[in-house]
């Protein structure tokens, strides 16, 4: 079974380790509301005071190489209107890994009495290996052409986030510019880069149903040239501001179930189970994601 499982893979990264080249997508994360700052510059100092989270995402459980995700984000007001924060990151699939390292600033503007929209940006790095080869390469592969599969790329983003007391909107392009130098996501059979900007929607609310119950809903959206819409919508009921359990939809077809325990008021920590059943070169497939997170989100 588990060499039946390895070949799939084999072959599955075939078709894909290019194609996750190719497009630089982002990774999907479904505890997206609690590294907002992974996707938007603009989520910088945002909250009340010093927040830190820690991501880690397993998808394809049990099978070995299978694509995995690790965020560090913290952030914090600098005061003035101004916030900090970085994320660190780290993807890995089969042989590719890449560490993004991202500081941001953001300005905050008020519009209201407990409402205000904040301008962000960011700059950083992304530190791309494509590893050692455990495939044959096509010989007229424009990936395997390249004089150089690993490197630096310096990137650029921006975004815009809208917070509200009883709800948030941001809107975001987190590799708005992407300077690839050495020419790494690059196809020598067309002379053009790869790389696209990925544009992020995110949005949440938080309505109180009665005196100890919290409905909780929210959405991202992921646009990226060539590639379907991706969407994650959850809806979730919060317990007396401890307890919060959800369900969710991943577009086009999976589903999950998550939920979030507070052991204090700025503690907290959040399992979520992803099944996709889509008849694909893996087959049906599931996903675990850890999240541990201080401060008020």
């Amino acid at each position: 079974m588990k060499a039946h499982l390895r070949s799939i893979l084999l072959t599955t990264a075939a078709i894909l380790l290019p194609a996750v080249a190719f497009s630089q997508q982002y990774p999907s994360v479904g505890f997206f509301t609690n590294t907002q700052l992974f996707f938007n510059p603009a989520y910088a100092g945002s909250g009340e005071g010093i927040r830190a989270t820690g991501l880690y995402r397993a998808q394809w459980t049990g099978v070995a190489g299978a694509p995995q995700t690790q965020i560090v984000a913290f952030d914090g007001p600098l005061g003035r209107g101004i916030g900090l924060g970085a994320t660190v990151s780290r993807d890995k699939f089969f042989s590719y890994s890449q560490v993004d390292i991202m500081p941001s600033v953001s300005y905050r503007v008020n519009v209201g009495p407990e409402t205000y929209v904040q301008a962000g940006l960011r700059a950083g790095v992304s530190i791309v290996n494509f590893g050692n080869d455990v495939f044959q390469w096509q010989a007229d592969d424009p990936l395997k052409n390249n004089e150089s599969r690993n490197g630096v790329v310096p990137r650029i983003g921006a975004g815009l986030f809208l917070k509200a007391p009883k709800y948030f909107v941001g809107l975001s392009a987190p590799d708005l510019v992407n300077i690839d130098s050495k020419k790494i996501f690059y196809d020598n059979s067309t002379g053009k880069k790869t790389i696209k900007t990925n544009y992020f929607l995110t949005a949440g609310a938080r309505l109180d149903v009665s005196e100890y119950i919290t409905f909780v809903p929210n959405v991202l959206v992921r646009a990226y040239a060539n590639r379907p819409l991706y969407a994650s919508v959850n809806a979730g009921f919060e317990f007396n501001q401890t307890v919060l359990f959800g369900v969710g939809y991943i577009y086009s077809n999976g589903f999950a179930a998550y939920t979030m325990i507070g052991f204090t008021p700025k503690i907290k920590a959040g399992y979520r189970f992803e099944y996709s059943p889509s008849d694909n070169n893996i087959g049906k497939y599931t996903t675990n994601e850890i999240v541990i997170s201080y401060g008020i989100q």
